[in-house]
């Protein structure tokens, strides 16, 4: 069986989230399936691209996009995705097509299996720029009438597709992500875990945050309760920040210069996959007050490096931690502040959530993502 893969959202070269999900889940696919072949397109994905072969053979398409600044490549992209790419797809003849988007091609001579992360976009007001919430349900709402299944990647986001769309719930499943076991572990390093917090110029003791700089990260509550926490209490953990600028994250960056503390907080910027164990697992707590997530890798991340997590009770976030977390009320400030001092008061307490957070991590892996996926494309192509 050939399956022909839109992977472009791995193309980011400061990968999130749906990055993530994306590389992480054909890497499993690779090492796990030694039956069906692969043909993956990209728009430049070099980690991919190293892993191209003649089973699993991954693609630029077309390769002048990597002369263009990126902006105008996806504009392209878009174009030859609705046009000369359904020609390219009738000359490959794939058994099963996967959209690792949230889109649809035209072409419609096989299968179709799309991936929907979550109805953010839709559902959480200012959480995106207009013109990106028109696009994005133009192109969610023609997947779900035409995709032959849906995939999102928790029980929440399941529940808010067939909610919001009203689709046949046979038609929608969930493939849930995964985590590094061999990069994300709870074993320090106290020499190499130094090196890299030196490099971020950061000081013990500190509480972190991981993700991108949206408004739904809800960034700008988190640090009015990290103001609490200081003023009421006699703490002295630094606030570490460190993910990708986004879209409106001036409000971000106005409330840091702003702060009577501004000096206890470390924007750290975007931080590469190979840092964060370092700095997870020698990190406090970590916490994650998001306002709506499909999933929210780095809270399972943070458990899998033995720290504790506090989490907000909205969307899929209480299917990641369970009760292995403490869950808040993302809107709530006082309870986060409170929240936050009861769990760095007690050396028993984050102890604990460090143990159940390990245990908990155990349930999610790429593989079993991998082989999820692969038996929803085999059932599909009715294979």
């Amino acid at each position: 069986m050939r399956v022909v893969v839109n992977a472009t959202v791995t193309s980011q070269r400061e990968k999130t989230g749906i990055a993530t999900f994306g590389t992480n889940l054909l890497k499993a696919l690779k090492e796990l399936d030694g039956v069906h072949s692969y043909c993956i397109f990209t728009l430049n994905d070099p980690e991919l691209e190293k892993m191209s072969n003649r089973e699993f053979d991954v693609l630029t398409l077309p390769g002048v996009f990597r002369l263009l600044p990126v902006e105008f490549s996806w504009i392209c992209w878009y174009l030859w995705y609705y046009t000369g790419f359904n020609l390219q797809l009738g000359s490959i003849k794939p058994d099963v097509y996967l959209s690792l988007d949230f889109s649809l091609p035209g072409y419609k001579n096989c299968p179709r299996v799309c991936m929907v992360y979550d109805l953010t976009p839709l559902l959480l007001e200012g959480a995106y720029p207009e013109r990106f919430k028109t696009r994005y349900k133009m192109q969610v709402s023609h997947a779900m009438k035409n995709a032959d299944r849906v995939i999102t990647i928790s029980q929440s986001a399941r529940k808010d597709i067939l909610e919001y769309f009203g689709v046949d719930p046979q038609k929608v499943e969930v493939v849930y992500p995964g985590f590094d076991d061999k990069l994300f572990t709870a074993a320090k390093d106290p020499g190499t875990d130094k090196k890299t917090l030196d490099r971020y110029k950061i000081d013990y003791p500190y509480i972190l945050f991981i993700g991108a700089l949206e408004p739904k990260k809800n960034i700008v509550r988190l640090i009015d309760a990290f103001e609490k926490v200081k003023v009421d209490g006699s703490i002295p953990h630094r606030l570490v920040i460190g993910g990708k600028r986004s879209w409106n994250d001036a409000a971000v960056f106005e409330k840091i210069t702003a702060s009577a503390i501004s000096s206890e907080i470390n924007y750290a910027g975007y931080l590469p996959n190979q840092d964060l164990p370092a700095l997870m697992r020698n990190a406090d707590l970590f916490i994650f007050p998001s306002l709506n997530e499909g999933f929210g890798i780095p809270p399972l991340e943070a458990m899998a490096c033995g720290t504790p997590v506090i989490t907000s009770t909205v969307s899929s976030l209480p299917e990641v931690v369970a009760d292995a977390g403490m869950l808040i009320d993302p809107y709530n400030v006082e309870e986060m502040a409170a929240t936050i001092t009861r769990v760095l008061s007690s050396g028993d307490l984050r102890q604990a959530m460090g143990r159940k957070g390990l245990e908990r991590a155990k349930l999610f892996s790429w593989h079993k993502a991998a082989h999820d996926m692969l038996e929803i494309i085999s059932e599909v192509s009715g294979r």
